[in-house]
């Protein structure tokens, strides 16, 4: 995936319009794991590619905004709900998606396993 690719699949994804995944954790849908694996595949290229960069684009910034927090707060209000989301979605696929959202905005890498507050 070229890095205009990646952009423009982040910023697809964050969209509360549409097929996005914002959307689609809106209605309560389950993304799956390829869409997962996809996007944060997309965020890490985008990483990559903004490495050292001083700004971000107000665009993408809004779409890293969007995925780095209205996704994971929807999640847990239909959680809260009683709404079931699939395990390796909660405990992995977002951790990383929040990770991945986080590296960007901090211009440093974090890992899984790090000891780090993501905020």
């Amino acid at each position: 995936m070229s890095t205009e690719e990646a952009l423009a699949l982040i910023v697809s994804e964050a969209s509360a319009d549409g097929d996005g995944l914002l959307s689609s954790v809106r209605r309560g849908e389950e993304p799956g794991s390829e869409r997962m694996r996809r996007l944060i595949s997309a965020l890490g290229i985008v990483f990559h590619s903004l490495e050292g960069q001083g700004a971000l684009d107000r665009g993408l910034a809004a779409a890293l905004f969007a995925l780095g927090s209205e996704v994971p707060l929807t999640i847990s209000s239909w959680a809260n709900k009683g709404h079931v989301w699939r395990r390796d979605f909660m405990g992995d696929e977002v951790y990383e998606l929040l990770m991945r959202v986080q590296s960007i905005f901090d211009d440093r890498r974090l890992e899984p396993g790090q000891v780090e507050t993501i905020h």
